[in-house]
């Protein structure tokens, strides 16, 4: 992770904890004898030096040392979303449409305000509820400056990932019966074979699948290509459906 990433990272740390402690950003300027919009400043600053951000960690009671710690230890796992943003998405899917209009896209808060007509108040919402769960990072001046770096996805228990498939395969189902372009397919193969092969199967399905994700997400993300879902299923039948009935031909 670079300096500036997890400077960033730790004044995020440092402003969650504040909160808790319910301490003020005056209460941390009178400490360190400076006024609040300087202390301000330097929690929304886009890089701190190290000796003012032991200061500021010192005034408020915290240890950087455990801070870097604790950054140091959610570094491996933030390659993915956390429970709380995957919540939020859920709770409300224009938040996650925005953060990736906002990272993927390389768009800017006011490009996607013009784009979605949305109104002032709004993409300021949008903002501070990505901040709130630790994506982004807000400069006084309203910079944006982002917390996790790409690639970054869904862990398996999403549940996000898994009320978009259901939306998304219950869409592309209408349209398959009409679809005449490549973008929208399906295919359907009926398998029966001992688990070690749909084991390895499955592996080597996972394996070419990541190779072409990886090449989006390093490469294409963001400039003009089309964007396409890929759901890749297969179940049981015997778990999801009933036997075959053969009923007299009327």
């Amino acid at each position: 992770m670079e300096a500036s990433l997890q400077v960033k990272n730790c004044l995020v740390e440092i402003k969650k904890q504040l909160k808790e402690k319910r301490m003020t950003y005056q209460q941390i300027a009178d400490k360190l004898g400076v006024s609040i919009l300087t202390v301000k400043r330097q929690l929304n600053a886009d890089d701190l030096g190290f000796k003012k951000l032991l200061c500021l960690c010192d005034a408020a009671g915290l240890s950087l040392t455990e801070i870097l710690s604790e950054i140091e230890d959610k570094k491996v796992r933030h390659t993915s979303f956390t429970e709380e943003q995957d919540l939020a998405f859920c709770e409300n899917e224009s938040l996650y449409h925005y953060f990736t209009e906002l990272f993927f896209n390389k768009k800017s808060p006011e490009i996607i305000q013009s784009n979605y007509h949305l109104t002032p108040a709004s993409s300021h919402r949008y903002l501070r509820k990505l901040e709130d769960i630790g994506l982004i990072s807000l400069s006084i001046k309203g910079k944006v400056s982002f917390l996790v770096e790409a690639p970054i996805g869904f862990v398996e228990s999403t549940q996000f990932v898994l009320k978009e498939i259901e939306n998304a395969l219950q869409t592309v189902s209408k349209r398959l019966a009409e679809a005449s372009k490549f973008e929208d397919y399906i295919v359907v193969k009926p398998l029966s074979l001992p688990n070690a092969l749909l084991k390895q199967m499955h592996n080597e399905i996972e394996d070419i699948v990541s190779h072409y994700a990886e090449l989006s997400e390093r490469f294409y993300v963001g400039l003009e290509y089309p964007h396409t879902s890929l759901v890749i299923c297969g179940y049981n039948n015997q778990t999801v459906k009933s036997s075959p009935t053969i009923k007299n031909f009327d």
